[in-house]
């Protein structure tokens, strides 16, 4: 079982240097980048961390966002010296700060995206009760700024949040927000025996439940570098195969991603 035939477009990857928890310089990132050609991966959205620490005021915002358009150039030059048969796009995780909804709008929504779609990637990093009513009312604003929220990882930031499953059913059936899942998360459900009183069972369970119901729009990678968190998207897509079809597979790993990326 291969993914010969098949386009791999990872839509969350912190594969850009010296930015975030990713690789550390060029090289590294040129042995990520070189990884996930060699599994395949056609296209890689290029998503470091846009966080409070980043958010604090427009000066520092608009210098963080200066120096994500040059290391990406500079990587997409290293990419060709190598000869990798790889794009890389632009794009940011975003973490929901006070005031970030204010930013976004004076500095250009495009500037936010996953390319030049209006894809904007959502990190949701402080769990608690009121959690999904404040992120239902900071959906309902990107979608007034004309954007399409993209939930990053949700089977890890949410499943431990009571009716979370219930909630994100009915935006994702709404069209109000698309959901996205870890490739790891993908290779966890790889279980010969899965309890309810093992480690990680409700988070499995929870991504299980979203795989059945058709509720996932992306599987990515979310790889920061070869030793910690590699990128093993093209496991995700054989084990996805494996259960829930070829047709499933290619979808949640590269159609879906393509049809947003090239409308």
């Amino acid at each position: 079982m291969t993914t010969e035939s098949s386009e791999l477009i990872d839509l969350h990857c912190h594969l850009l240097p010296d930015l975030d928890d990713g690789p550390a310089d060029l090289m590294e990132a040129i042995g990520l980048a070189t990884s996930m050609a060699e599994q395949g991966v056609d296209t890689v959205v290029c998503t470091p961390h846009f966080n409070r620490r980043i958010t604090r005021d427009t000066k520092t915002a608009l210098a963080y966002l200066d120096r994500r358009d040059h290391r990406l150039a500079e990587l997409q030059q290293a990419v060709r010296a190598h000869n990798l048969d790889l794009q890389l796009v632009p794009g940011l995780e975003i973490e929901l700060t006070s005031g970030i909804l204010e930013l976004i709008d004076r500095l250009g929504p495009q500037r936010f995206c996953l390319g030049s779609s209006n894809l904007i990637l959502i990190e949701v990093t402080r769990v608690y009760p009121e959690t999904l009513s404040q992120l239902n009312t900071q959906l309902y604003e990107l979608q007034a700024l004309g954007l399409q929220p993209v939930l990053a990882h949700v089977e890890r930031s949410l499943s431990g949040l009571d009716h979370a499953f219930d909630t994100l059913a009915d935006w994702a059936e709404q069209g109000r927000v698309l959901l996205q899942v870890n490739a790891d998360s993908v290779l966890e459900l790889d279980r010969r025996i899965d309890l309810p009183f093992m480690s990680g069972y409700q988070r499995r369970k929870f991504l299980r439940d979203l795989l059945a119901q058709d509720l996932v729009s992306f599987v990515a990678s979310d790889a920061h570098s070869l030793d910690l968190r590699p990128s093993r998207l093209s496991g995700a897509f054989r084990l996805i195969w494996s259960r829930w079809g070829l047709e499933t597979a290619r979808r949640l790993c590269g159609q879906n991603q393509l049809q947003v990326l090239n409308p």
